[in-house]
């Protein structure tokens, strides 16, 4: 099975879902419970991911929902999905909300409520992997519902493999491969000016910031060719390393959903974004450099009519 001194394996690029699959059958998985949504269990895309694990003798099980998101109702059934069909394999395929409830059914997680405290743990470990459709993996601070109550973990768990596949973005509308774009363009933005910003954030956001500032509109207006899925598929990836590595911060403010927000830096704000501007190819002085790239961004976006609480939904981003 998993041994974790191999740990973690990220394969990215086209084909990468044929040679994930053959690392699944080298670790010797038997069963794989595919936790997707309803939306994306219709198209085209999940066919490869079948056909690959037939391919290897990998049977499966796929649990789909019509809203999938990280809610312990999900969850719970997604547990008892995995012991009723004897998975040893939670394998979660779509975007965000897939893996959150995928992550929280690998964990066994439950939760209870006594007095006014909701209590949560974790029963056990299943191996659990992602095959990301739309590139973005960051799980905004492992935020999970329970009823009307949004719980935090303190620990959690990571796939011991990431798949991100651009063939697969041929089966999805090309607005919904937009969406996820445009996210990652404007996360690339806030790790440059956040006051966590590093290095290392630094370099992939400005990569990130590049590669869709050169490409996510031809993409939009018809453009799918190889090369412009690949540096999406790499830039929206880059744009999730960007966003993960910002340095924590007392600054950086909870949200009313539950999720924080990395802290602007002040001081350092118009030079980052001066930067920001010159590689998005703005060209745009002084204090209109602000507006100027939130301007460009609302552009694009209006392309394909997309809000930003839009933007990360599942079942609206596929149905787009």
């Amino acid at each position: 099975m998993v041994d974790k001194k191999d740990l973690p394996i990220s394969l990215i690029g086209s084909g990468a879902l044929g040679e994930g699959v053959k690392e699944l059958k080298k670790h010797g998985f038997k069963k794989v419970l595919i936790v997707i949504s309803e939306t994306l269990s219709k198209r085209k895309s999940i066919g490869i991911l079948k056909s690959e694990l037939e391919k290897q003798g990998i049977d499966y099980f796929i649990f789909s929902r019509s809203n999938i998101k990280a809610d312990l109702s999900i969850i719970e059934k997604g547990i008892d999905a995995v012991l009723e069909n004897d998975c040893d394999l939670i394998l979660s395929f779509g975007g965000r909300d897939t893996t959150m409830c995928a992550r929280g059914i690998a964990m066994s997680l439950k939760c209870y409520q006594e007095e006014n405290q909701v209590r949560c743990y974790t029963n056990g470990e299943v191996p659990f992997a992602s095959v990301v459709i739309n590139s973005w993996i960051n799980d905004d601070n492992g935020v999970y519902n329970y009823g009307d109550h949004k719980i935090k973990l303190s620990r959690s768990i990571n796939p011991f493999m990431v798949i991100i596949d651009s063939e697969l973005i041929r089966d999805l509308p090309r607005n919904a491969m937009a969406a996820v774009g445009i996210d990652s363009l404007t996360h690339s933005v806030e790790a440059v000016v956040s006051v966590g910003a590093n290095n290392v954030s630094d370099a992939c956001a400005f990569h990130a910031i590049k590669l869709l500032s050169d490409h996510l509109e031809k993409f939009i207006k018809g453009e799918n060719s190889f090369e412009i899925r690949e540096q999406i598929t790499y830039a929206n990836y880059l744009a999730n390393m960007a966003f993960s590595n910002i340095r924590v911060n007392e600054k950086s403010r909870m949200r009313k959903d539950g999720f924080s927000s990395p802290a602007f830096d002040i001081e350092n704000i118009d030079v980052k974004m001066i930067k920001v501007a010159e590689t998005m190819g703005i060209s745009i002085e002084g204090d209109e450099v602000k507006l100027g790239i939130a301007d460009e961004i609302k552009r694009i976006s209006q392309l394909i009519k997309v809000t930003p609480d839009m933007r990360k939904n599942e079942k609206v981003i596929y149905n787009i």
